[in-house]
């Protein structure tokens, strides 16, 4: 990243392993994050988009236009 000029924003980065309880459970615990140029990304439980099983993103849209509705 460096090469290209580029810098991890600590602040809007986000680590999350899907797939299913299983698996999940079975990652050892000190794999759970991840170091990045020297920076340790964590895992989070919920990132900031809401996707549905097909990884579409309509329950996104819907929920950030009702927020949007709310404040106006």
């Amino acid at each position: 990243m460096a090469s290209n000029r580029l810098r991890l924003n600590m602040d809007k980065t986000e680590l999350m392993w899907t797939g299913t309880k299983y698996n999940v459970s079975k990652i050892p615990v000190c794999c759970r994050s991840l170091t990045l140029g020297g920076a340790r990304v964590v895992t989070s439980e919920v990132l900031g988009v809401m996707l549905t099983p097909d990884l579409s993103l309509d329950k996104h849209v819907t929920t950030v236009s009702a927020e949007c509705f709310f404040q106006i």
